[in-house]
């Protein structure tokens, strides 16, 4: 990673607080960005084979179904940036 990268804040419900405290590196390379992308998107869809196998645990439901919203919303940032580069090379 170079010295002065270059970083974009994630969304506001990946920050799970009032301050930008979590950035994506706008400098990485795009494989980088899909990968982290791709391992978030996996994640999610585990966390929603357990919420499917945990019908009668409404607690666990609750605090599965916020790690997912975190993780989509990294997922977003990643793809968003993403987007931007494509939309540059057209």
């Amino acid at each position: 990673m170079k010295a002065t990268a270059n970083f974009r804040a994630c969304p506001h419900e990946s920050q799970g607080t009032s301050c930008d405290i979590l950035f994506i590196n706008v400098d990485a390379p795009s494989n980088e960005i899909w990968e982290a992308a791709s391992s978030r998107l996996d994640a999610v869809r585990r966390l929603n084979d357990e919420l499917a196998a945990a019908s009668g645990e409404k607690a666990s439901q609750t605090s599965l179904a916020l790690v997912n919203s975190i993780l989509l919303s990294d997922v977003t940032a990643m793809v968003d940036l993403l987007g931007d580069r494509l939309c540059k090379h057209e």
